[in-house]
């Protein structure tokens, strides 16, 4: 069976999708601090939802992650998406007064009576979320889910200089193998752009 090729978000998709949760209502503060959170951590779907605020310490820029076969994992988090999550945190204390719900994330409880009560977000809360933003931002050629975003991460970092036990860690890989299929991508990726410099007929004086 071939092996399907991994596509990431690009930059742009990023772009696009962070500028339509820019604004200040509840939601673009939670969309934004999520869209992050996954970029910069490549979260499981079920690590990202089962997510507590005690389980984020600023202070050492650090998120314990529950993973597979309940093993615990540390990542962390860099400066901008400490402010994504602080701004979020904050307006949910905000909108929801008295409020003592754990999870991360939650999603607003409207009654006939009122709106300020809040409930977590599930898995398919989140998943309906991040394909409801792909969709609104116009990206229809990659799969928009949260591991689309895993696979982004794992790319970018690759990318970026990180090594091959770096990311394995980081993801939660129990094998090499797995961490390898993203390499695998990134050095094809590689190849066909370095493909212009090195080109056995382009370098041909004809």
């Amino acid at each position: 069976v071939p092996r399907k090729v991994i596509q990431p978000f690009t930059q742009e998709h990023c772009q696009r999708l962070l500028a339509l949760v820019s604004g200040e209502t509840f939601e673009d503060k939670r969309n934004k601090a999520l869209i992050l959170l996954l970029l910069d951590t490549g979260l499981r779907l079920r690590e990202c939802t089962e997510l507590k605020w005690s389980d984020i310490n600023y202070d050492s820029e650090l998120v314990k992650v529950m993973g597979k076969g309940a093993k615990e994992r540390i990542v962390r988090i860099g400066p901008k998406v400490q402010r994504a999550l602080l701004e979020y945190q904050y307006l949910k204390i905000q909108s929801f007064p008295g409020d003592k719900t754990p999870d991360v994330w939650v999603s607003r409880h409207k009654t006939r009576y009122s709106d300020k009560e809040c409930h977590p977000l599930t898995k398919n809360g989140i998943m309906q979320t991040i394909v409801v933003l792909g969709k609104r931002a116009g990206i229809t050629n990659i799969r928009c889910s949260p591991h689309t975003f895993r696979h982004t991460f794992a790319t970018m970092c690759l990318r970026n200089g990180a090594g091959e036990f770096e990311v394995q860690s980081l993801m939660g890989h129990s094998t090499l193998t797995q961490t390898r299929k993203y390499a695998a991508s990134l050095n094809s990726e590689v190849a066909v752009q370095g493909h212009k410099k090195f080109s056995p007929v382009d370098n041909l004086k004809l």
